[in-house]
């Protein structure tokens, strides 16, 4: 299969740059033809080139066809719905903070994947996308690349909060709350 990839950067290591990075190469190793078109290029998009993968700041430069666009961020999804005006797509949104990732409505979206059902009250009742057009798809770790190197202490000792968002205190308040109680300063 011929895919193109979007995304509005590729110069830092953030959540989409590295997914985009992670799924072009392993698509790649799977006999797909991918490339990637983004408006800011940098580090990121040469490791992506460095794996042999076309990354390209003007969709017209892409070197092929693609069979599927899988959109990331407005802008660039809708450069390449206009480059290649008989291709459908995929609207991959995996923020809700910033207007790059506000859906993009086209009739040439078949599908809108969202990484947490949270975000599916928002596609369905902001942009009226039907539910049945809307997947959850988790955001995915290579089991192969990481390892287990040592077996966890049965005694924590430090604690890990991992998200880009706290909307509110409680998330926060109640990671402290189980710290205090297992004395983890």
């Amino acid at each position: 299969m011929r895919l193109l990839f979007t995304n509005h950067q590729l110069t830092h290591y953030t959540g989409t740059e590295l997914f985009v990075r992670e799924l072009t190469t392993a698509l790649k190793k799977r006999d797909h033809q991918v490339a990637v078109f983004s408006t800011r290029l940098g580090k990121v998009a040469e490791e992506i080139r460095a794996a042999g993968i076309p990354v390209v700041d003007d969709p017209a430069d892409i070197p092929f066809t693609p069979d599927l666009i899988h959109g990331q961020h407005h802008f660039e999804t809708l450069a390449a719905l206009l480059a290649f005006p008989l291709c459908p797509a995929l609207f991959h949104c995996h923020s809700s903070g910033r207007w790059q990732e506000t859906p993009l409505i086209h009739p040439r979206i078949i599908r809108y994947a969202v990484i947490t059902p949270r975000y599916m009250p928002w596609f369905k009742e902001e942009f009226n996308i039907p539910a049945d057009k809307i997947d959850v798809v988790f955001n995915t770790v290579d089991l192969t690349r990481f390892q287990t190197v040592r077996t966890p202490s049965t005694t924590p000792e430090k604690a890990l909060l991992f998200t880009s968002t706290i909307s509110d205190g409680t998330v926060l308040d109640t990671l402290k709350a189980a710290c205090k109680q297992c004395d983890l300063p």
